[in-house]
């Protein structure tokens, strides 16, 4: 499959609003519909059906703040995924337990069997005009493949 092939593909999935590649910096840029189902993983998935590795993903995402088998995590609504927080970003999400957030950062490609987590958390720039109710799960994903 080519690159436009693995474009119309991910454009299909439910929830997709717009995809852009760039084979040159082997990145896609992939917007989504606010309270979508779209997981990071079919999106994953569908990259490798098309040929290409999947990297990690800079996303800007809304998610639920909670704790689970005594760590922080991010549930992402719609798509019902989640991702450990790295210990060094935890206790700034700590008086968020259980409220929305929009955040920033990057989901490295898990390794079989593990919680997919993620790195360089940051709030979102645009945090403050956040909704009550998150998007689900990302307004943009970059995903790097080559």
């Amino acid at each position: 499959m080519c690159a436009h092939a693995v474009r119309v593909a991910i454009e299909r999935l439910d929830g997709v609003e717009s995809v852009e590649m760039s084979l040159n910096e082997g990145r896609a840029t992939i917007r989504l519909a606010d309270e979508n189902g779209v997981a990071l993983s079919a999106i994953r998935r569908t990259v490798e059906q098309g040929g290409f590795t999947p990297r990690e993903a800079v996303v800007e995402v809304a998610a639920r703040v909670l704790v689970q088998d005594g760590r922080l995590r991010l549930r992402v609504p719609g798509a019902d995924e989640i991702y450990d927080l790295p210990s060094p970003g935890e206790s700034a999400f700590e008086r968020d337990i259980g409220k929305a957030v929009l955040i920033e950062g990057r989901i490295p490609v898990p390794k079989q069997g593990e919680t997919p987590r993620i790195e360089d958390v940051k709030p979102a720039r645009n945090r403050d005009t956040m909704s009550q109710r998150p998007r689900n799960p990302a307004d943009r994903v970059e995903s790097r493949d080559q």
